[in-house]
């Protein structure tokens, strides 16, 4: 138990010191980085100018049509039917 107490001053001591704090912080970074890396590493793609791609090519970000959108929207409005309903209970208050 007191090698373990030892230990962990000794630990705490080097952590007191600000260059030590500074490198431990970096080298968590860069591993962190190179663990990550694949991650967010763009794709390289081998492309021939009026050829087959090999796979489907997505785009990142979506673009939406705002024209079309609308008009969809319109189309569906008009396809849905007025509903009226007489409530008795408005002419009975009458």
């Amino acid at each position: 138990m007191d090698k373990l107490q030892v230990q962990l001053t000794a630990i705490l001591n080097l952590l007191n010191i600000k260059i030590f704090r500074i490198l431990l912080f970096l080298l968590i970074g860069v591993v962190m980085y190179s663990a990550m890396y694949n991650n967010v590493k763009p794709e390289k793609l081998n492309l021939k100018l009026f050829s087959v791609a090999e796979k489907t090519i997505r785009s990142p970000i979506t673009i939406e049509d705002k024209e079309s959108t609308e008009a969809d929207r319109r189309k569906a409005v008009e396809q849905v039917k007025d509903v009226y309903r007489v409530k008795s209970e408005y002419a009975q208050n009458s």
